[in-house]
């Protein structure tokens, strides 16, 4: 696996959020390219049926699912293809859940979609599963900017007084798509001052939680400092803030 972005940002002194989002996504797309046969027999050999729960098991699942995720990230009709079946025979949620990432992220929207509607025809009515639903979507910097996140808000099965369901819809998307949360525009830090001030009166402790990405800025250059820090006065200014969310804004204000 290679270093997450948020990893990589914490090791910048100025993060350039773009900069490393694409050259991760470029060593990705090489690795793929360049050790694709290897990757695939790497697959097919650990392809079991197996449901067990046993350190074996569990670890070739694991292999043969970074190995699918690896293979998906150059252009490849072979590695939908794989993720395809992979998603249609799944005997377990972590191989169905797998495949499920692996064709949000592929590039091929139709496939994307008609993934997710099955995946939520069948689980909807299981409220941990739907949580990753929601959030295999939330945090995916190629089905999901900040119009994306708005649409899954307006979904009836978001509920803002469900931590959980904030959690995998809002939190992720500002916590692991990061490219889009820290869009030069700030439109997202916005968003996500709107929903703390909300949530603060429903739930100070989430709202504070909540507060972590903007508590980061100063990471980041000038343009981003002076609208993440605008957001954070912006909570600050609020009537009647609870104790939780003025700890966090005043610790992070300079």
């Amino acid at each position: 696996m290679l270093p997450a972005e948020s990893y990589l940002i914490e090791l910048s002194e100025e993060a350039d959020v773009d900069a490393i989002h694409y050259a991760r996504e470029f060593v990705r797309a090489e690795l793929s390219a360049e050790l694709r046969s290897e990757l695939e027999a790497l697959y097919h050999a650990n392809v079991s049926s197996s449901t067990d729960l046993d350190f074996v098991a569990m670890s070739q699942r694991a292999l043969k699912n970074m190995a699918l995720s690896l293979l998906s990230a150059s252009p490849n009709e072979q590695a939908v293809l794989l993720a395809k079946q992979q998603f249609s025979t799944a005997t377990n949620m972590t191989d169905s859940h797998a495949a499920l990432s692996v064709l949000v992220n592929s590039g091929d929207d139709p496939a994307a979609h008609a993934a997710l509607n099955e995946f939520y025809d069948k689980w909807h009515e299981d409220a941990q599963v739907l949580e990753q639903w929601f959030s295999v979507q939330s945090t995916s910097a190629n089905l999901t900017d900040l119009d994306g996140l708005k649409k899954l808000i307006a979904l009836p099965d978001f509920e803002l007084s469900n931590p959980n369901k904030v959690r995998s819809v809002i939190g992720a998307f500002c916590q692991q798509n990061l490219v889009n949360f820290h869009n030069e525009s700030g439109d997202a830090y916005a968003l996500l001052a709107e929903y703390i001030i909300k949530l603060d009166d429903l739930n100070p402790q989430i709202a504070s939680r909540l507060m972590m990405p903007l508590t980061r800025w100063r990471k980041f250059n000038t343009n981003r400092q002076t609208l993440m820090l605008a957001q954070l006065k912006r909570i600050h200014s609020k009537d009647n803030l609870s104790k939780d969310v003025r700890e966090v804004v005043e610790k992070s204000l300079p």
